[in-house]
């Protein structure tokens, strides 16, 4: 199962010892993320605007232990977490956000 997480570039560019460690993880004990069909209304909610990011598209196994969907804002739509640091064998790509939130938007939206 592919999912995605949209990240700062200086996070993902300061991984270490073979794993993606995310601010979010050692703020809140998981890593947050997106399936495909949600990753663009990630982005308009939390970082429109926002420059210098990236999105992670990570490969997890649907039965990995570490991977769980919850409705954390209430809003009867539940997204992956990860309880886990990121191996960075499981990146499958990172795509850089162009600054400009429509163009960002566009290529967000091709990920579904």
């Amino acid at each position: 199962m592919i999912i995605y997480h949209i990240c700062k570039r200086n996070e993902w560019e300061s991984r270490k010892d073979g794993y993606f460690q995310p601010d979010s993880y050692f703020e809140e004990g998981f890593v947050h993320f997106s399936n495909g069909f949600q990753i663009a209304q990630t982005y308009e909610r939390y970082f429109h605007g926002k420059k210098g990011l990236m999105c992670l598209s990570v490969d997890v196994d649907d039965d990995d232990e570490n991977l769980v969907f919850a409705d954390l804002t209430g809003s009867g739509e539940e997204f992956p977490h990860y309880h886990d640091l990121i191996s960075v064998d499981k990146v499958r790509s990172v795509i850089p956000i162009p600054e400009d939130a429509e163009e960002a938007l566009r290529i967000l939206s091709e990920l579904e």
